[in-house]
């Protein structure tokens, strides 16, 4: 038990501009044009106090950071357009959360109770025709309209990746394939356009494994365009875990720069139709929902938006009997940060006013302890029912707002904010903090993950 601790918010400052930004171009031809930039960027840096009770070690005042080392180059004019960029993350965050955020997000967590990380990012892009991009590296990935997703979220750590993206107007297409820690991932997307207000989409995924007997580091059934994976997994006779789903997105204004929409997702793991409407609660039944309302607004001197969001998953969605197979890197899930067998409720606004912003963010939870992932996989069922919360179960409540206001420091803008976060969860924890950013708030804590 670690007693609470109350920090004195009376400092604030940037390293932003230390090592200025740096660009070399070269004329190629007289069409041609290359770009390098090296450069050091802190986006966001504050001083944070409060009080931490109970148990929860993962927070104690002090200062809080998100630095960046990058190096970029882009080449633009002739075929294949070109543009990468190699990025060194560092960040320290002393607020409630903030240790499972940097376990989720970051490649290693150091310092006391693992408030502090690491990470290497890389992306690299090639436009070797008007409809067909190249796209490789080591990056965070997330798929979906809205804050969360049944897919692929952004919460988790970078992987390597490699995708291709083909653009045909109304419709596009895109492959992905992902290495995770003991197995690979391949997935794709196919989005078609109806008009100018409705988008419809289908995702299809299967993970194999790279170690143990049935383990292989190449499987050229998965590599085809457009594959239906669930059926090539059947045909091969295989064990691989394989998932499908759908979204869509229905624009409710004209002027796109309002961004107002709802959106939906769903994701089919395992589904019975005679055990749905039996209403048996089996186990094998596993699928997920996710649905939300984006509302933007502008008028001459005010802009911002509105958004409401629900998730729900049904337990064991996502596992496998073969963990190295379920849906997760390491401790992480890969698709929304609850995992699986929650109910989760979001509301988060922006509203900005001349020089004058202020965010709010707003999550409810529950989630059982029964066929959570990574925890449980299908085998640690304890009977062939599950039943929605069925037993112990925990509530989390989080909740933030942040005041700011954009200054100028030399030829640089910032936000000087400040921001009262709280988050309930076994113990009540609350802290404030105060500094500066250069852009928007750290996305990672615009979606907590515990």
């Amino acid at each position: 038990m670690r007693p609470s601790g109350v920090g004195l918010l009376v400092w604030v400052v940037t390293v932003h501009g230390l090592l200025p930004t740096l660009h070399a171009q070269q004329e190629v031809a007289s069409s041609d044009s290359a770009e390098i930039s090296l450069g050091l960027e802190a986006q966001n840096l504050s001083l944070a106090g409060g009080s931490w009770e109970g148990s929860s070690d993962d927070a104690s005042p002090g200062v809080n950071h998100h630095t960046s080392v990058f190096i970029a180059a882009k080449s633009a004019g002739s075929k294949p357009n070109f543009e990468g960029k190699l990025t060194y993350e560092m960040a320290r965050l002393c607020v409630p959360g903030g240790a499972q955020v940097i376990q989720a997000g970051f490649d290693r967590a150091t310092g006391p109770y693992g408030r502090s990380g690491t990470r290497v990012r890389l992306r690299m892009a090639a436009q070797i025709s008007p409809s067909i991009r190249l796209v490789a590296g080591r990056d965070t990935l997330h798929d979906g309209y809205g804050l969360r997703s049944l897919f692929r979220g952004g919460h988790a750590a970078p992987v390597p990746f490699c995708q291709t993206e083909i653009n045909g107007g109304r419709l596009t297409y895109r492959h992905r394939i992902q290495a995770l820690s003991s197995s690979f991932a391949v997935s794709h997307r196919l989005e078609l356009a109806v008009g100018h207000s409705w988008k419809f989409a289908l995702w299809g995924a299967v993970i194999w494994p790279t170690e143990g007997g049935s383990g292989r580091w190449f499987e050229p059934h998965y590599l085809v365009p457009i594959a239906a994976f669930r059926p090539t997994e059947y045909s091969q006779g295989s064990s691989d875990n394989a998932m499908v789903g759908g979204e869509f997105r229905l624009n409710l204004c004209p002027k796109r720069t309002l961004q107002r929409y709802l959106y939906g997702q769903f994701i089919l793991d395992e589904l019975l139709i005679a055990h749905l409407t039996a209403g048996d609660h089996w186990w094998g039944n596993q699928w997920g929902l996710l649905g939300g309302l984006h509302w933007g607004y502008e008028s001459e001197h005010h802009k911002g938006h509105l958004r409401a969001e629900i998730s729900a998953v049904r337990p064991f969605t996502y596992a496998h009997t073969s963990g190295q197979l379920s849906w997760v890197q390491g401790p992480t899930p890969l698709a929304h940060p609850l995992g699986a067998h929650f109910a989760e409720a979001v509301l988060a606004s922006e509203h900005l006013h001349k020089n004058w912003s202020f965010h709010t963010l707003l999550t409810a939870s529950t989630r059982g302890t029964n066929g959570s992932i990574p925890a449980d996989g299908d085998n640690d069922r304890p009977s062939e029912t599950a039943p929605w919360f069925d037993g112990a179960s925990r509530e989390l409540l989080y909740g933030r707002a942040e005041l700011g206001r954009k200054i100028n420091v030399g030829s640089e803008q910032f936000t000087l904010y400040v921001a009262a976060v709280e988050r309930r969860l076994t113990t009540r924890e609350y802290g404030v903090q105060i500094g500066l950013r250069s852009g928007a708030p750290l996305r990672a804590l615009q979606a907590p993950n515990w």
